[in-house]
C-alpha cells in the first residue's frame, strides 16, 4: 500500500471506471441520497452533504489495497455510478450503485464484471461476499448474473432506512467467476 492514489482505469464495451475525484462530489452525493437508492446502500445518510462527500472519496481512492470505490462513467462520461470492494477482516466484500436513470441498461452488471475480473487478478483472493437488501431484487439479479451463489438472509442497516432490514448474503468464488467467463 502506498500514500500516492495509483493509476487505475478499467474500460469495458460501453463504459469506464475510474478514480473517483473531489470533483465527483456534488453528482455522488445527489445520487446517494435519491431515496430509492440511498435506502439500499448501507452506509450514506439522506442528508449528507457535498462537503461531506467531497471529505469521503480521498478515503476510497486506490492506494494498492482493498479499499477502493470506482466511478462507473457511461458512453458520453457522464458519472452514473460506483462500484468497489473492501476487506472487512478477511472478508472481501463487493458493492456498487447506479443513477436510477441508468437502470435497466446493464450498466452495473458490466461495470462488477469488469471489476471483479481486476480484483481477482489484482489480488490473491478466492472468495467474495455481496449482500442486498430483500427489496432489492434488481440488485439480487446483477449478483447472480454474475455467479453469486445465494447462502442466506441476514440483517443489514442502512442510514437511510428507520430500522433494520432482512438482506440476502451472497458469496462468489474465483472458480465460479472464471467459470462464467468463458
Amino acid at each position: 500500500m502506498t500514500d500516492a492514489p495509483l493509476d487505475l482505469t478499467l474500460n469495458t464495451a460501453r463504459l469506464t471506471l475510474r478514480q473517483m475525484t473531489p470533483d465527483d462530489a456534488p453528482e455522488f452525493r445527489r445520487m446517494v441520497c435519491i431515496p430509492s437508492v440511498g435506502r439500499m446502500l448501507f452506509v450514506f445518510p439522506p442528508d449528507w452533504t457535498d462537503e461531506a462527500a467531497r471529505a469521503w472519496i480521498p478515503d476510497w481512492v486506490y492506494r494498492g489495497d482493498l479499499k477502493l470505490r470506482l466511478a462507473i462513467e457511461d458512453p458520453s462520461g457522464r458519472f452514473i455510478g460506483t462500484v468497489g470492494a473492501v476487506d472487512m477482516d478477511g472478508r472481501v466484500q463487493l458493492f456498487y450503485f447506479i443513477d436510477p436513470d441508468h437502470a435497466g441498461h446493464g450498466y452495473v452488471s458490466e461495470a462488477a464484471r469488469a471489476f471483479l475480473t481486476w480484483l481477482f487478478a489484482q489480488f490473491d483472493i478466492d472468495l467474495v461476499h455481496a449482500d442486498a437488501f430483500i427489496d432489492n431484487p434488481a440488485s439480487a439479479r446483477v449478483l447472480e448474473k454474475l455467479g453469486f451463489e445465494y447462502m442466506g438472509q441476514g440483517m443489514g442497516s442502512s442510514a437511510a432506512r428507520l430500522e433494520d432490514c432482512a438482506i440476502s448474503l451472497y458469496r462468489l468464488t474465483r472458480n465460479r467467476f472464471e467459470s462464467t467467463l468463458s
